[in-house]
């Protein structure tokens, strides 16, 4: 198979005031080839899925059984015979209940599902660390994903949030993801949030134990469709060029942070990953000029712009601005609900952004974007500030 995706980017201008300090923006299009996707649809990739499950006394009940269904349904409709699955509940302390075994060998997983019961406390860092350990004996090739459901906050064992946010880290390192969904609405937001971006996975707000069904199916969708497991890009500005700001916006939106010049933007699935950036430009001549690069795996693109001395300059392409807004809002209202701060006039600000004359004309041509808005509208109904947020933040659905 041949390079498995194509990279464009459009800027919101191609041509700048010469002599000007200005703000550019640029949108990163990383879109999957017809042909990567058609092989992995025909050859889905090997996984190896540990459940993660709470299993404190606030778990009993409707969540912990639905919690159980939705694992035997992965278990029969979405694995593979020879994927592997491990199931790891905490409590008091944490339990490995079904260790490191392919499906076709898995003649009493049901039975240990079902068996699963609660106890108090939530050993939230031992049930991690015993998740982690499990892919000691997963074979090479094989995609290495943590699935993380919980209704409270770390109450014995090692509770600090740092410590437990190192662990997804390392997780990271070891080529694992973790995926969280918090369920209901006293599980600790900040800090589920922040094992999902430092493990490069989705954080998922469950507010009905119901719902866990059909955010896992999508898991195990994304899971078995992945055509690059981990992608990165790289940003190299030329001197007078700043990188002030750079938001992944699709398939889910989050503040990318670099490790020097590198973002890493997660998994490479069947659908497009979108990335906005800001970019301050300093005084240039006039003329046409390299202001910066993109590199994504080998592809890499130059950022040209002419810089005139005529202050006419062509108008606005509104794609880049407006994506990049978009982010911005909605990373800006998931801070405030990590911090128990109100999210309303940001929530106003995005809706105002949405309702601009450019926003509809970026919508005309982009199915995305108008997935975006149908989302964003959605979520204005919510009025549950993790809900909405999570329509937000995720407007793949």
């Amino acid at each position: 198979m041949s390079t498995p995706f194509t990279v464009t980017i459009d800027l919101n201008r191609s041509v700048l005031p010469a002599s000007t300090e200005i703000t550019l923006y640029a949108l990163v299009r990383i879109t999957p080839t017809r042909e990567a996707v058609d092989w992995v649809r025909n050859n889905p990739r090997r996984v190896h899925v540990v459940f993660t499950i709470d299993t404190s006394g606030s778990m009993a009940g409707e969540k912990l059984e639905t919690a159980k269904q939705a694992i035997i349904r992965r278990f029969r409709k979405d694995l593979d015979s020879d994927d592997m699955i491990s199931v790891v509940t905490f409590s008091n302390e944490a339990r490995v209940v079904v260790s490191s075994i392919k499906k076709k060998d898995a003649a009493d997983f049901e039975r240990r599902i079902m068996s699963l019961s609660v106890e108090e406390e939530t050993n939230l860092y031992d049930g991690l660390e015993k998740s982690i350990a499990e892919f000691k004996k997963t074979p090479a090739g094989y995609l290495k994903r943590i699935v993380l459901a919980t209704d409270g906050v770390p109450t014995t064992g090692i509770t600090d949030h740092d410590k437990i946010i190192d662990l997804a880290r390392m997780a990271a390192q070891q080529g694992i993801k973790i995926d969280v969904y918090g369920i209901g609405d006293d599980y600790d937001y900040s800090l589920c949030s922040s094992i999902a971006k430092a493990a490069y996975g989705w954080m998922r707000h469950v507010s009905k134990a119901d719902e866990l069904d059909k955010v896992s199916q999508t898991a195990m969708d994304i899971y078995k469709g992945t055509i690059i497991d981990t992608l990165t890009m790289r940003i190299l500005a030329e001197p007078g060029v700043k990188v002030s700001d750079v938001i992944m916006v699709y398939p889910q939106v989050k503040r990318l942070s670099p490790s020097g010049d590198v973002y890493v933007l997660g998994s490479l699935t069947g659908s497009p990953i979108m990335v906005a950036a800001k970019l301050d430009v300093g005084r240039f001549d006039p003329g046409m000029h390299k202001v910066a690069s993109v590199a994504v795996g080998a592809s890499s693109r130059d950022i040209v712009v002419n810089f005139v001395t005529d202050q006419s300059w062509v108008p606005e392409k509104c794609d880049a601005r407006i994506y990049y807004m978009y982010g911005l809002r909605v990373s800006q209202m998931e801070e405030n609900v990590s911090a128990g701060k109100p999210m309303d006039t940001i929530e106003k600000q995005l809706h105002d952004i949405l309702s601009t004359d450019c926003a509809k004309q970026v919508a005309i041509n982009d199915p995305y974007f108008r997935q975006i808005i149908a989302r964003s509208m959605a979520a204005k109904t919510q009025i549950d500030a993790r809900t909405k947020v999570d329509s937000y933040t995720n407007p793949m659905g």
